[in-house]
């Protein structure tokens, strides 16, 4: 038995619509009342006390991270006469952005950890005709959207706040910035404005604004003036509104086909979209006219095409295959040519303004390799390792296998050993999945920030699963884990969790599952709906309460996603899978550790609170752990936090799966 921390079951009517509900943790809500402090405190130094109670174990894994701690890894290189702009973070978390020369050394550091207190810089844009000029998109704590900084780091000085938006770009001459600035009307529904912001005057010019409801705007500047944006409806589709300069406006209204603009070549305009086309192909629409006399360029292929821009005569595309990306250059006549990469399987990441470049850089990872960057021939059709962080491992077998979901899906998944693994029925097993959103669940070299890498060393064996609701093959793929089908995302990670066991690579004692965000709401539907079949879970900043988030500060965008409780037959359904209303007396559940960041306005930590609260009254045999980063926005931390929190986890699954010694309260 253990000595959790004593939190007062507060018993309250919450009203969704015409149904209500009785929560007795609803007061955790409130997350600067002494009450839920004091309760943030107790639970942070009960967990303090369980991995001093197992400081063995935790103190491998913690310096394991100290050991990684150096590596840099960056992402949305763009190379500038002044030098290669990029995003860089090191693997305890902790970000900056530089300059960098072309073997890849530090020119300039423009931002660090220190750069703001408060604020976290995610990405950066170099101002194409002004040194020392950028945007930075970042996240203040507590803040429902980031914000764009136009930042001159020759001063080191902000000149203007672009506030509540999520994309932010330069204009083709620098003069100006163009951002979506996200409101809220009295209907609850959101209104999204393109704005364009002069850097010599400091005007700021509301150009168009959406008339609907739009999760969020997406701003693409073209070559030669003016700009696109598409209006997000529903996570896939939208609005795009084509501003051509003075007097040249052509609107595509939303009908539920995705577009996404990736460049001009002469008087064309240039398209991604998925009409008549589920997996994607290119078309090509003269400026100024209507959208339905767009030509195909590239046809669709077998797999889905997710990223593509204009090279001079040239075509680069990224296409994807359950969550693996491939690259290929289409050459003037329309051949393609495959671009070969250090694996079987893998992820790419190109900055858009880099497609244009004549040798573009792009960033690869796989399961066995951390992040690198690369350098594309666009003549010789090659790419090769221009920088890495780590040295990559060759002892790994990555193979995509696929089993049936209990509908007749097939549900392909990703299953990762070391060479000299096989199956005996008792491997420690750790598995991953996302499903929502429809975003791809990407190969890549970690999971909830976790060394895929080192957990193979160890003859763990890692299972990437790729479920419907994200956006592997498309809007179908999508809709089929959405609103009223959001169980079809977890019946499918158990069908490959059973598949796995069934092949005899794990059993339920030996297995770990781990997810973040919306993987972080699988894992706690998981472990309430499936209990028996997992070892442990980890879930890091995860919804739990999928009433309760229609009154969250993002609450109207997560609807477009989820469903609406306030209606009568979402309401049912929705509670009859939401984790913290399925919690239950009687149940053997597994342990679980939950992570959340006191300052995360995306999921606020108020849904882990109360899930571990209400899971923590039922004085189960395994432990519930509860780690709340105080500076902690929507991630694993930075720095001394990150560390401590991916020891933790490494940690925990050791001491639940049977190798860290029994639990102790």
């Amino acid at each position: 038995m253990f000595d959790y921390p004593a939190a007062k079951y507060r018993p309250q009517e919450i009203t969704y619509g015409r149904n209500s509900v009785t929560d007795g943790y609803e007061w955790m809500r409130d997350a600067s009342s002494p009450e839920t402090v004091a309760f943030t405190e107790e639970e942070n130094a009960f967990t303090d006390r369980y991995f001093a109670q197992h400081k063995d174990c935790f103190e491998k894994y913690y310096k394991e991270q100290r050991e990684m701690a150096d590596a840099l890894m960056f992402h949305g290189l763009i190379r500038t006469p002044a030098g290669i702009c990029a995003s860089g973070e090191f693997a305890d978390g902790i970000s900056s952005t530089v300059l960098l020369d072309e073997d890849f050394t530090t020119k300039m550091i423009i931002t660090d950890s220190d750069f703001m207190k408060g604020v976290h810089v995610h990405d950066i844009y170099p101002n194409p005709t002004r040194k020392d000029i950028y945007l930075l998109l970042v996240l203040r704590d507590k803040a429902e959207r980031t914000s764009g900084f136009v930042y001159d780091a020759g001063q080191k000085k902000v000149l203007a706040e672009l506030t509540d938006t999520f994309s932010v770009d330069w204009s083709a001459d620098g003069c100006c910035a163009y951002y979506c600035r996200a409101s809220h009307r009295e209907d609850g529904t959101v209104a999204n404005t393109l704005c364009r912001y002069d850097i010599d005057t400091g005007e700021d010019t509301a150009l168009y604004t959406y008339g609907g409801h739009a999760a969020y705007g997406i701003v693409f500047p073209m070559d030669e003036g003016g700009v696109i944006v598409k209006f997000a409806v529903d996570y896939h589709a939208g609005e795009t509104v084509i501003l051509e300069g003075e007097g040249g406006e052509s609107i595509i209204p939303y009908d539920g086909n995705d577009r996404q603009y990736i460049g001009t070549a002469g008087d064309r305009h240039f398209f991604i979209t998925d009409e008549e086309a589920p997996l994607g192909k290119i078309v090509a629409v003269k400026k100024g006219e209507d959208f339905r006399n767009a030509a195909t360029v590239i046809g669709e292929a077998e797999e889905k095409i997710t990223q593509a821009g204009i090279c001079g005569k040239k075509i680069i595309c990224v296409y994807e295959s359950a969550g693996s990306q491939s690259l290929c250059i289409y050459d003037e006549d329309g051949k393609r040519h495959e671009v070969g990469l250090p694996c079987q399987y893998g992820k790419i990441d190109i900055a858009p303004r880099e497609f244009r470049a004549v040798n573009p850089l792009f960033t690869y990872e796989s399961f066995a390799v951390p992040s690198c960057v690369m350098e594309l021939d666009t003549e010789q059709y090659v790419a090769d390792v221009v920088y890495k962080s780590e040295e990559f491992c060759d002892d790994v077998v990555a193979e995509r296998i696929f089993y049936t979901s209990q509908d007749g899906v097939r549900l392909p998944a990703y299953l990762v050993r070391r060479k000299d693994v096989t199956r005996n029925g008792s491997n420690r097993a750790l598995f991953y999945g996302y499903g929502g959103y429809n975003a791809s669940n990407y190969v890549a070299s970690s999971a909830c920030g976790m060394s895929i890498v080192k957990w193979l060393e160890e003859g763990g064996v890692y299972v990437h699963c790729i479920i419907r609701g994200g956006g592997e093959y498309g809007e179908e793929w999508h809709r089929g884990g959405w609103k009223d089908n959001k169980k079809n995302v977890f019946r499918d990670f158990c069908d490959i969790v059973e598949g796995v066991i069934a092949d005899k690579w794990t059993n339920p004692s030996k297995t770990a599952i781990c997810g973040l965000s919306n993987g972080g709401l699988l894992m706690t539907a998981l472990i309430t709906g499936r209990p028996e079949l997992f070892g442990c879970v980890i879930a890091s900043v995860p919804q739990t309460d999928l009433l309760g988030f229609v009154y969250d500060d993002r609450g109207s965008m997560y609807i477009t996603e989820y469903g609406d409780p306030r209606e009568d037959r979402m309401f049912a359904y929705m509670k009859s899978y939401s984790p913290y209303h399925n919690i239950r007396e009687g149940v053997s559940y597994p342990g679980i550790y939950i992570q959340a960041g006191a300052m995360d306005n995306n999921v606020p930590a108020y849904h882990a609170k109360k899930f571990t609260a209400k899971m923590q009254a039922l004085k189960g045999e395994r432990p519930v752990l509860l780690r709340i980063l105080p500076y902690g926005s929507h991630d694993r931390g930075t720095g001394e936090y990150f560390r401590r929190t991916i020891a933790e986890m490494r940690a925990f699954i050791d001491i639940e799966l049977g190798r860290g010694g029994d639990s102790i309260g």
